[in-house]
Order: C-alpha cells, then sequence, then structure tokens
C-alpha cells in the first residue's frame, strides 16, 4: 500500500509518529472494517493531505480497494463519418508497434476485432470486441489472453480517410488494465456541518466525488471493481476506478 504509512498508536497526535511528513498528513478514525477493504478501526492514521485542509478537518471514515482486471478502450467517431475507411497502430509492452488494415467506416463488432487480429502483436483470442455498428455506436475492446489483468498502450489512430464533416475518432481508455489500487476518504472542513467524500489515488491526488452529505460516521466495502461507501442516513455512493 504505497499510499499510507499508518501508526497504530491510536493517539490524536500520532501524525509526528508516521512516516508521512507531518505537514502532508490528515489524521483519520471512526472506520470499521469490512471484506476485502483495509479501514482503520477507530484508531489512527495518515494520508495525504485533502484541498485546503486545515488541522480543524475531521475525518469520517477511510477505505481502500483493489482489484485485477483487463484493459478497456472505447473509439468513438466525432463527427458521425458518413463513408470512408481508417487505420490503427498499437504498441505492444515490448515496444514493437503494428497497424491494422484499412477498416471500414461502418464496421461491426466482429469485422474490427478481425482486423486488430490482423496485427502482427495481437493473437487469436487476445482481443474480444463489442458494440456496433460503427459509427453511430462506440467500439470496444477488451485485452485478453496473452494481455489479461495488463496495463496496456492505448490504440492510436494512425490514418483518417473518413468522409463527412471532418469526422475523426477519439480513442478512450474505459478501463485501465492490470492492478488498481484506490482510497475512499469522507472529510468533514471547519465550519461545515456536512462532509465531503474524495476519491484518492496511488499518486495521492484528491478527487471531490461528492458533497454536502451527512457528516457521520462512513463505511465503505469493495465488491468486484466497485467500492460502495454508506453511512447510517442510508445515503451511499458506488465508485468505480478508471
Amino acid at each position: 500500500m504505497p499510499l499510507v504509512e499508518f501508526s497504530w498508536k491510536g493517539l490524536s497526535n500520532a501524525l509526528a509518529e508516521s512516516k508521512t511528513p507531518q505537514d502532508h498528513a490528515f489524521s483519520m478514525e471512526n472506520c470499521d472494517v469490512q471484506a476485502g477493504i483495509l479501514q482503520l478501526a477507530k484508531r489512527y492514521g495518515n494520508t495525504w493531505a485533502p484541498p485546503s485542509w486545515s488541522t480543524g478537518c475531521i475525518g469520517l471514515g477511510f477505505g481502500y480497494g483493489r482489484y485485477t482486471g483487463n484493459e478497456l478502450q472505447t473509439l468513438t467517431a466525432t463527427p458521425v463519418a458518413t463513408g470512408g475507411t481508417f487505420t490503427l497502430t498499437w504498441t505492444n509492452p515490448d515496444g514493437s508497434t503494428t497497424q491494422t488494415p484499412a477498416i471500414d467506416w461502418d464496421t461491426d463488432a466482429v469485422s474490427f476485432q478481425d482486423a486488430l487480429e490482423q496485427m502482427t502483436n495481437i493473437a487469436l483470442g487476445d482481443v474480444i470486441c463489442g458494440g456496433g455498428p460503427f459509427p453511430t455506436t462506440p467500439l470496444t475492446v477488451e485485452f485478453s489472453n496473452n494481455y489479461s489483468n495488463l496495463d496496456v498502450a492505448t490504440l492510436a489512430l494512425s490514418g483518417n480517410s473518413l468522409l463527412g464533416a471532418s469526422p475523426s475518432i477519439a480513442i478512450a481508455e474505459t478501463i485501465k488494465g492490470g492492478l488498481q489500487e484506490e482510497y475512499l476518504a469522507a472529510i468533514q472542513y471547519p465550519a461545515e456541518d456536512v462532509a465531503r467524500l474524495y476519491s484518492i489515488n496511488t499518486a495521492g491526488t484528491f478527487t471531490l466525488l461528492a458533497s454536502s452529505l451527512n457528516a457521520s460516521d462512513w463505511h465503505f466495502i469493495q465488491y468486484k471493481r466497485k467500492i460502495y461507501a454508506a453511512n447510517q442516513y442510508q445515503e451511499g455512493i458506488v465508485f468505480q476506478p478508471a
């Protein structure tokens, strides 16, 4: 767990006893333990400081989730093409690259998968395609088999002969492959009677998920790729790491 250094002495001044520098630390309490998630169980732990933090901030709950999964990427045409073809390139984990043959503007998932499998570093079963027909419905590609549970390179548009009002293709990493870890924290700021819920990645980046929540104990549990956060007022958030 690269993000958190814990101090298990259960002291309110435990910040100074953590390996995390005190001016970048934040104490959390009022947590419990649920299946599959590390939590602080009425003790204190430290994580990087949330935005605009002060010593008056109160941690109302701290959760942790991890999963290993396949990469999923999505292709979208904007604006919608009316004809023509396009080509894609992909970089193998060893650094080698290869290109698809020309792909028709209105390809379906079966034809799209066939085009990807014609690349020299993609074998049968390495990709599973869905969605389509293009371009009105996005196409998806899941990397499997030889590329299961890996964070692989994103496909790139290398040739654009699409017809229409200058259409292009956006390729997005819908689900990052490989081992992913995420933390959630419910925090009450000074002079506020509500709580904010943040996600925190292993680089220490805080992302606000929700505000104006009840300032009460928050509890977390993971099921598959989702982390569930809830309090006794039946408020809840379902978070799925990207």
